[in-house]
């Protein structure tokens, strides 16, 4: 599993646009076209064989074939793959924020070490008897090159929050939330996946599995595809797979009267496009 951590993010934020769809033409909001019928809502289980995408300018399409399926998300130009059953990306992963960090780091050292040096002996003759020789000055390049050394070490694998959202190269990623408001606890993470939330430890107890009742989407462009949301732990073609806009801010649970929203607190998998 890449590296997945719960923490506690976004506190207050406002609730985000609603799961309904958009209404379009003799179609209800709580409807999913799907060639030319309409599935409710209501009538998506774990075990219902749907698969949704947004489109650029926020249309909903469903599709019952997933090869279908998969080639509409590779027209965006996203590199996922497929068996045929299942949906899978390259990646490890971001870092979590923040980190979880071992306490006992850095590590306790032996008091004793380095250990006491042995009593060095050394040969006689004409030879220097200065033991051990002085350390050599050392010498460095001169010219256009940077003069300070040692260089600066580069820091090590954590990173802020706020310079991970800031930096270019490590943008995508999603934050999943067990509450609809994006608050409490919730975790973060990087392009990848399939990720089985039910390996991912929940800090009330349990795991993250069929417990996300919101996310937001960062970074990447927002006419792609940027996250999706299985009801399967390998996101397959056996149940329902939803897959949202980059940069969205979603709430999964039942809002304006709609029926209650099969993917709220439905998640088994997850997967992070880039």
């Amino acid at each position: 599993m890449a590296v997945l951590a719960a923490a506690t993010m976004f506190a207050g934020m406002q609730a985000g646009p609603a799961l309904g769809m958009p209404e379009a033409a003799g179609q209800p909001s709580d409807c999913i076209p799907v060639n030319d019928s309409c599935v409710y809502l209501s009538q998506i289980t774990e075990n219902t064989p749907i698969y949704i995408v947004d489109g650029p300018g926020g249309e909903v399409q469903g599709y019952d074939d997933f090869s279908q399926y998969v080639q509409v998300l590779r027209s965006y130009g996203v590199a996922i793959s497929s068996n045929g059953q299942s949906l899978s990306v390259s990646g490890g992963g971001y870092p979590t924020y923040p980190p979880e960090v071992d306490p006992t780091y850095p590590p306790e050292v032996d008091p004793t070490y380095p250990p006491e040096p042995e009593e060095q002996t050394y040969p006689t003759g004409e030879e220097e008897t200065t033991y051990p020789p002085e350390e050599e000055e050392p010498t460095y390049p001169t010219g256009e090159e940077e003069t300070t050394y040692p260089p600066e070490e580069e820091e090590g694998p954590y990173y802020s929050f706020a310079r991970v959202a800031q930096s270019a190269e490590m943008s995508d990623f999603v934050s999943f939330f067990d509450q609809s408001n994006y608050s409490g606890p919730s975790f973060s993470v990087g392009v990848g996946g399939p990720h089985d939330l039910a390996a991912v430890q929940h800090p009330n107890g349990g795991t993250w599995s069929r417990r996300i009742s919101s996310f937001i989407a960062s970074g990447g462009s927002p006419t792609k595809p940027g996250v999706v949301l299985c009801a399967k732990f390998n996101c397959s073609k056996a149940g329902w797979v939803r897959t949202f806009k980059n940069g969205t801010e979603m709430s999964l649970a039942p809002q304006g009267g709609l029926p209650a929203a099969p993917f709220n607190n439905a998640a088994r998998g997850v997967i992070v496009l880039k």
